[in-house]
């Protein structure tokens, strides 16, 4: 695990390379949480710049990062041994059905989950995953990778205002041109008919 420990944390993130760089991480999970852990396992999980949890396959909480900590405000002995569901939103479904179906046949790829932050703020949060395995390829757990989505999303918000915004200004000014055109209609007929009225005078 030495040689090109935290390589990937300067690079795009594979799934699959994430799930076989952090499965001796979690072999040794416990050990880790507590600080014992090898001294790259250490800066791998400080390192990464995202929130990272690793679940058993109950899915609880074997190891959770700083990074995750910080974000959403938990001490990590609140987290650790805990469902994962407990620090979800209850009206996700992610809440109610679990990780787990998502990882029954594919990775998980920027799906969107509402996790609570430690005050029971909602924070809308993209999830990348794997499911780790064994050597004989027997289910251990699974890796996630947490992103708060706040600031994207309220650009999003903006985005959309300032889209809902030009469209009333276009819709305005369609409206005074056809009422221009309405008015023309009328200037032009009272027009013919004061020349017609005109011409039957001479």
């Amino acid at each position: 695990m030495r040689a090109g420990a935290t390589d990937f944390i300067f690079k795009p993130i594979s799934q699959k390379e994430l799930a076989l760089r952090l499965r001796s991480i979690f072999d040794r999970g416990d050990s880790i949480s507590e600080g014992n852990g090898t001294g790259d396992d250490l800066r791998l999980l400080k390192a990464i710049a995202d929130g990272l949890l690793i679940l058993n396959t109950d899915e609880t909480v074997r190891v959770v990062n700083e990074r995750f900590t910080s974000v959403y405000g938990y001490r990590e002995d609140q987290i650790r041994d805990a469902p994962v569901n407990r620090i979800i939103a209850t009206d996700d479904l992610v809440s109610i059905t679990g990780f787990r179906p998502n990882f029954e046949k594919h990775s998980l790829a920027g799906m969107t989950v509402s996790f609570l932050a430690s005050d029971g703020t909602r924070i809308p949060t993209l999830v990348s995953g794997s499911a780790i395995r064994d050597a004989a390829g027997e289910l251990t757990g699974f890796t996630l990778i947490v992103r708060d989505n706040r600031a994207t999303q309220e650009i999003l918000v903006h985005e959309s205002r300032a889209v809902a915004a030009e469209r009333d200004r276009i819709s305005g000014l369609e409206e005074i041109r056809d009422d221009l055109k309405r008015k023309a209609i009328v200037l032009e007929e009272q027009t013919k008919a004061a020349l017609k009225a005109t011409e039957n005078a001479l």
